[in-house]
C-alpha cells in the first residue's frame, strides 16, 4: 500500500481508488469514497477487457480498437476510441 500512496501523492492530479482482491480478500484503497468522473472509471473497465483478451490470444498490442462516431454507444461520455500500443 506504501507504494500506491507515494505514486499517488507524486501525481498532480486527483486520485482515488479501491482494489479487492477476491480470492485472498486483500483490499487497498485511497479516497474509496470519493467522487470521480464516469469518464475515468470507464476506462478502467475498457483497460481491464482488452488486457483479458490480450491475455486470452482474442487481441494483440498491435491492433487498433475503437468505435465509429455512427455505432450505439460512441460519442460523448463514451470512448470514442482505444488504442493499445507495446
Amino acid at each position: 500500500m506504501s507504494q500506491l500512496q507515494s505514486i499517488a501523492t507524486a501525481h498532480r492530479g486527483m486520485i482515488a481508488l479501491y482494489a479487492h482482491n477476491l480470492k485472498t480478500g486483500e483490499t487497498a484503497s485511497i479516497k474509496p469514497m470519493s467522487r470521480c468522473k464516469t469518464a475515468s472509471v470507464i476506462k478502467m473497465g475498457i483497460l481491464l477487457d482488452a488486457a483479458e483478451q490480450i491475455r486470452a490470444g482474442k487481441a494483440s498490442f498491435d491492433e487498433n480498437f475503437g468505435a465509429d462516431q455512427g455505432e450505439p454507444g460512441a460519442g460523448f461520455g463514451r470512448a470514442g476510441s482505444v488504442e493499445l500500443r507495446r
